[in-house]
């Protein structure tokens, strides 16, 4: 018989960690499922988010390059 201290316990532990604004696509397929419809909003969402950043990065780019001519 062993004794508590013979004994050896093992943990894993597994981390994924994923970039970009929307899920892999096996996670994408679970919250539609979960919840139909989601993968639409998430999409939207999405969109709407890349539309706004552009809008501000032409407005950064503009700003840059009126301020180059501008006195100091």
């Amino acid at each position: 018989m062993e004794s508590k201290k013979d004994q050896v316990q093992i943990t894993e532990t597994q981390t994924v960690v994923y970039t970009g604004p929307l899920p892999v696509s096996q996670e994408f397929a679970k919250y539609e499922q979960v919840l139909p419809g989601t993968a639409n909003r998430l999409l939207t969402i999405t969109e709407r988010e890349v539309e706004h950043r552009h809008k501000n990065e032409d407005k950064a780019v503009k700003m840059s390059s009126v301020a180059r001519f501008l006195p100091l």
